[in-house]
């Protein structure tokens, strides 16, 4: 292993430490599967590792009604889209208003953020 090597490891590993989430693949394969690992061995000589990417939750908004404009999923993964900003509440978003199942769409993709970091505003034009 390299200085630079060992420097990339270390930097991931201390990211594990802090809580990033660790996905692993075999080394050397021409399309990575990359398989998600909560505990992982770090075995440099026979896989990668990276920190799990995060990506928010996505939907084709031409399919949705114009006066949602809002989207968030709750700790239970239930998504949902909302006519009014939602807040944040123990376990779920919520406004007192009428919303509706976003993963009822089939455009609807779940995101890898933590349900309190899901909420995505329609973009402007959509």
């Amino acid at each position: 292993m390299t200085r630079d090597e060992a420097r990339k490891a270390a930097e991931l590993m201390q990211a594990y430490a802090d809580g990033a989430e660790v996905e692993w693949c075999f080394r050397g394969t021409l399309r990575p599967e990359w398989h998600e690992d909560e505990a992982p061995t770090f075995d440099w000589y026979s896989y990668e590792y990276r920190v799990k990417p995060v990506v928010p939750d996505s939907i084709d908004w031409s399919h949705v009604a114009p006066q949602y404009k809002w989207m968030a999923r709750d700790k239970s993964g239930d998504s949902h889209v909302f006519r009014s900003k939602p807040f944040g509440q123990e376990h779920y978003w919520g406004t007192g208003d009428y919303a509706i199942r976003a993963d009822s769409f089939t455009s609807y993709t779940r995101g890898t953020t933590d349900w309190e970091d899901s909420l995505v505003e329609r973009p402007e034009g959509v």
